[in-house]
C-alpha cells in the first residue's frame, strides 16, 4: 500500500525521525516541507544578514586609516541611523517553466504551499519558449502571435492568491538571431537576441 506520494505505507514509520513518529505519512511530508521551507528561509537569512552585517561594518575609504600594508583601521559609526530590512524572499518561489504552472498537479500543490507557507510571489523561466506557443509565422514570414497560454499561466497564479514575478525568457527559436544559441538544459531554450534590430 502507497500513500498518495508513493511512499510504502508498511513500516515507513520506522524511517521517520522520532519528532514524527505516529503520524501517518501524509500529515508527515507537509509538516516535513514546511519545515525544510522554514530552515532554507533561515539558512539564508543568515548568510544574507551575515553578509549586510560585514559590508556594514566596513567603514568607506575615506573613514579607513591605513597603518601599514597589512592593518586596516576600521571605523564603526554605532550612531548612524538604522533601516528597515524586509525579507523579501522569504515571500517568493523559484519554480521550473512556465508551462508547468497550467497542470492541475502544480496549481494543487501552490495551494499547498501557500497555505503552509503564505509566500506571495513566485518566478519561473521560459515564459516565451516556445512550448508556451507565444510566437510563430505565417507563410509569408509575418509575426502571428497567441497570448491565450500566457492568459491562462498568469490568471493561473493569481487566481491561487499568488502574484507572478515575471522574468521574461527564453527566445522564440522563430525570432532568435542565432538558432544555434541553443542552451544545455534538457528543454532547450534559445538564449539568442531576436532577430529584430540584431546586429
Amino acid at each position: 500500500m502507497r500513500d498518495g506520494g508513493g511512499t510504502p505505507v508498511r513500516g515507513s514509520a520506522a524511517r521517520f525521525p522520532p519528532l514524527w513518529r505516529g503520524m501517518e505519512p501524509l500529515p508527515h511530508k507537509k509538516k516535513s516541507l514546511a519545515m525544510n521551507l522554514r530552515w532554507r528561509s533561515f539558512s539564508f537569512l543568515v548568510c544574507l544578514n551575515l553578509s549586510v552585517f560585514v559590508s556594514s561594518l566596513v567603514a568607506p575609504a575615506t573613514h579607513a586609516q591605513q597603518v601599514d600594508s597589512n592593518t586596516q583601521v576600521i571605523v564603526i559609526d554605532v550612531s548612524a541611523p538604522a533601516h528597515p530590512f524586509p525579507h523579501f524572499w522569504e515571500k517568493m518561489f523559484g519554480s521550473g517553466r512556465a508551462i508547468l504552472t497550467l497542470r492541475e498537479s502544480y496549481r494543487h500543490d501552490l495551494r499547498e504551499v501557500k497555505q503552509i507557507t503564505g509566500f506571495e510571489y513566485v518566478r519561473f523561466h521560459a515564459i516565451f519558449h516556445d512550448e508556451v506557443g507565444l510566437y510563430d509565422e505565417d507563410a509569408q514570414g509575418n509575426p502571428v502571435f497567441n497570448f491565450s497560454y500566457i492568459d491562462q499561466i498568469y490568471d493561473g497564479l493569481l487566481a491561487n492568491g499568488v502574484r507572478p514575478f515575471v522574468e521574461l525568457s527564453f527566445m522564440p527559436y522563430k525570432l532568435a538571431a542565432d538558432k544555434n544559441a541553443i542552451h544545455a538544459f534538457w528543454y532547450k531554450q534559445n538564449v539568442s537576441p531576436p532577430t529584430y534590430g540584431a546586429a
